[in-house]
């Protein structure tokens, strides 16, 4: 075996295997695409909320009230950056969604991209 010459490559197996390379690499760059934390707009405007909260506060906020499109935005966010979704219903019926250390509040009365001033739980 030590003495064996290696077998010259089929040029057309060559090129056919790079072209599958390609396709694999091309697959995988576009599956994740949209897997950074610059999907949202809202992403950074809500963290600007919380660090206005975490500079008074020395917490982060417990809450932060939002209208439809900011809670379907940063539902999307999630997703996209294949975060587990924390979602759900409070005592009072109203629906919440966890984000980073705070709960985002649904307020459909509200405008569609409105951000609340952020606050803890009221005794």
């Amino acid at each position: 075996m030590a003495g064996q010459q290696p077998v010259p490559a089929d040029p057309r197996q060559v090129r056919e295997l790079i072209g599958e390379v390609r396709e694999i690499g091309e697959a995988l760059r576009l599956a994740n695409t949209a897997a950074f934390t610059g999907t949202s707009p809202y992403a950074e405007k809500l963290r600007d909320q919380m660090v206005v909260f975490l500079r008074a506060n020395n917490k982060y906020p417990d809450y932060l009230d939002v209208g439809i499109q900011v809670f379907h935005a940063m539902y999307d966010w999630h997703i996209h950056n294949r975060l587990p979704l924390v979602v759900g219903r409070s005592a009072d019926g109203r629906y919440g969604l966890g984000f980073m250390f705070s709960r985002l509040i649904l307020r459909p009365d509200a405008v569609p991209d409105f951000i609340g001033i952020a606050y803890d739980q009221r005794a």
